[in-house]
């Protein structure tokens, strides 16, 4: 544009001017500037303003400010991102204004907390926030410095529930939280008991339980499963056993436990009068005792008796035990009855054979001595092996007895034993083992079976205990205290009767027999062993089991008295299993075994068959054989079937060593 004049001349010389002016060339872009409402960081809305050089046509997207001529424009954008706008003047020329809107924030931060530790600590615990993007600082924090907004930390003393505000500086808010659990400021506890309070001669087992889970203390072994807070510790002697608790924190407490029960030495015992006793038959035996001493409290076991209506040889055995089952040595007083001549009717005897020796106070059977070290509070009869007089007589017959000349004979053969036994002359033997309780002696017996005469022999081994349990009148007046057996035949009552009336089974809680209850190996022996007059309780020296080797264990010691006497013999591998529950086939055998059964005609025995078609192997055939033969198993009642591998229950076995005791009749 520019502003001119124009002179000209005619062609007589003349001259003229024109003025000019040109004022609507334009060639210059247009400019402009946009500003935003806000620069700061914002979750809403951001109003852009365009501000031009001239006046330029409205652009696209943007809204004229009023009175601006065209030079002035606003626009709102919700959103981050490029905004530029191409301006366009009134002659065409175009220009671009370019515009970033980067400061709308409308998304919440996010953070993570941290801990200084996850471990149990017993001190403070560091919190450490950060965040995704810069945030006012929460309440409580502090920021770490040259984070920039994205970088807290807080120290809590105690556990809890942490939860965090945050706010962005957009203004948009978010949660975050974490939980603290791993403070322990307190100081484990724990408390000990004893596996028994009652005196012992073994070890004895503390255990160990915590409030929380500890580190294993020195010289304690954890319990499997226990999580830290269960632990045992033999302890052989008495004294106090204290404990340091640490937990995983590192705190520290201490516990205690105090042993003052454990008792390993014997009762002395002090036999009473003469040791050797000479008595003339008839005279009155007065049992002078024997005297115990212990540390708390002893009491005298006696065994044998003296019967001095017959002549032999007695020993009665005395022994002390104290509350802890320490036993002192066995102390033996010797008695001789000497006979005394009273007529050509008196037989000799034997003493070994007699089963009605009187002895001081026959024991009541427990049905299975509960606990190792357990005392029976009662005396009981323990059967030592004595020496034996055979003597060849005859009892005479009553039509003898009549005869004069008999008499006379039966007077001078009687003089002639006596001449013997003063001499010393009479065989005399002790054919068993040194702890055995076996009689090496049998008796005939018959019985008829389906119009069979049957004669067997059976061993000579009573008791009182035995006889009374096959006393009809010894029971007849009797009252059960098990409420469970109503239900019972009648000669099922009868014979669970007899055994409760004798002591040899006493329930297996107050009331209740519970006839239908399996029962163990171990308990099993221990019952048919205490009705037979076997003395279970003496000290166990070692039986050949290999899961048999705690000596004061009351298992040991009843299946040494049945493995010593030839009763029982254990299993292939060398077990025992007193654990086990036994079946009908085991059971049968020790009750059979224990009387040493056989018949007279020994041809007869060998080729005894049974009527059984599920037995296993050849020896079973050969038991059941003879039981079915003396009558004493009835095949066809259970069709043939005698199950040998089921496990018997109380209420049968009863039944069945009645069945079996019964051939003493």
């Amino acid at each position: 544009n520019e502003d001119g004049n124009i002179l000209f001349v005619d062609p007589a010389g003349n001259t003229g001017n024109i003025e000019y002016s040109v004022k609507n060339i334009d060639k210059t872009a247009p400019t402009g500037t946009v500003t935003q409402s806000t620069y700061d960081p914002t979750n809403g809305s951001v109003t852009l303003t365009l501000e031009t050089s001239e006046a330029v046509a409205v652009p696209d997207g943007w809204t004229e400010v009023p009175g601006s001529n065209g030079t002035k424009f606003t626009k709102v954008v919700s959103e981050n991102g490029d905004n530029s706008v191409e301006i366009v003047d009134p002659a065409g020329n175009v220009s671009t204004v370019d515009v970033a809107v980067k400061n709308i924030d409308k998304d919440g931060p996010t953070g993570t907390i941290t801990k200084s530790t996850e471990d149990s600590t017993s001190d403070d615990v560091v919190l450490t926030l950060e965040t995704s993007e810069a945030v006012k600082t929460p309440a409580g924090w502090t920021e770490v410095p040259g984070s920039n907004g994205t970088k807290f930390t807080k120290t809590v003393f105690e556990n809890g529930d942490e939860e965090v505000e945050l706010v962005d500086l957009a203004g948009n808010p978010a949660q975050v939280s974490t939980s603290v659990d791993n403070i322990d400021k307190g100081a484990p506890t724990g408390k000990i008991s004893k596996s028994t309070d009652d005196s012992t001669n073994g070890d004895v087992v503390l255990t160990l339980e915590t409030s929380e889970a500890v580190k294993t203390p020195d010289g304690w072994t954890e319990v499997e499963g226990s999580n830290g807070t269960k632990f045992t510790k033999t302890v052989p002697e008495n004294g106090n056993y204290p404990v340091e608790l640490v937990d995983s924190a590192g705190n520290t407490g201490k516990v205690e436990g105090v042993v003052d029960n454990i008792n390993k030495s014997g009762p002395s015992i002090t036999l009473n009068g003469e040791k050797e006793m000479t008595l003339r038959q008839g005279a009155n035996f007065v049992d002078a005792g024997a005297e115990c001493k212990d540390d708390v409290s002893c009491e005298i076991v006696v065994s044998g008796g003296v019967s001095t209506s017959r002549p032999g040889v007695y020993e009665v055995s005395y022994y002390a035990i104290d509350e802890a089952g320490n036993k002192s040595e066995t102390l033996t007083r010797t008695v001789t009855v000497n006979r005394r001549f009273t007529g050509p009717d008196e037989t000799a005897f034997t003493p070994k054979n007699d089963t009605s020796v009187i002895t001081p106070e026959v024991s009541t059977p427990v049905e299975t001595p509960k606990t190792k070290n357990k005392t029976p509070k009662v005396k009981k009869v323990e059967k030592k092996p004595v020496e034996k007089v055979k003597v060849e007589t005859k009892k005479p017959t009553e039509t003898a007895k009549k005869d004069d000349s008999t008499k006379e004979k039966n007077r001078k053969n009687k003089e002639k034993i006596l001449e013997k036994l003063k001499k010393g002359e009479v065989e005399k033997n002790i054919a068993t083992k040194p702890n055995s309780q076996k009689s090496t002696e049998k008796m005939v017996k018959t019985r008829t079976i389906n119009g069979e005469t049957i004669s067997y022999k059976i061993s000579t081994k009573t008791c009182p205990i035995m006889k009374n349990i096959l006393d009809d009148e010894y029971r007849s007046e009797f009252e059960s205290s098990f409420t469970d057996i109503s239900n019972l035949s009648r000669n099922e009552i009868f014979d669970i009767l007899r055994l409760e009336k004798t002591g040899v089974v006493k329930g297996r809680e107050v009331g209740k027999f519970v006839p239908k209850s399996e029962i163990t190996r171990a308990e099993f022996l221990a019952i048919v062993l205490q009705a037979h007059c076997y003395d279970v309780y003496q000290e166990a020296t070692g039986v050949p089991f290999v899961d048999m080797t705690d000596l004061n264990d009351w298992k040991t010691r009843v299946v040494q008295v049945g493995y010593d006497n030839g009763i029982i013999s254990g299993y292939a591998d060398g077990t025992f299993r007193p654990n086990d529950t036994i079946s009908n086939i085991e059971a049968f055998a020790i009750l059979m075994k224990l009387q040493e059964i056989e018949l007279v005609d020994r041809e007869k025995q060998a080729s005894l068959v049974d009527s059984y078609t599920d037995k296993q192997a050849l020896w079973q055939e050969k038991v059941l054989g003879l039981g079915e033969y003396l009558g004493v198993l009835y095949p066809q009642a259970t069709n043939n079937k005698f199950h040998p591998d089921a496990k018997i229950n109380r209420k049968n076995m009863v039944t069945q060593m009645i069945d079996i005791m019964k051939l003493y009749r």
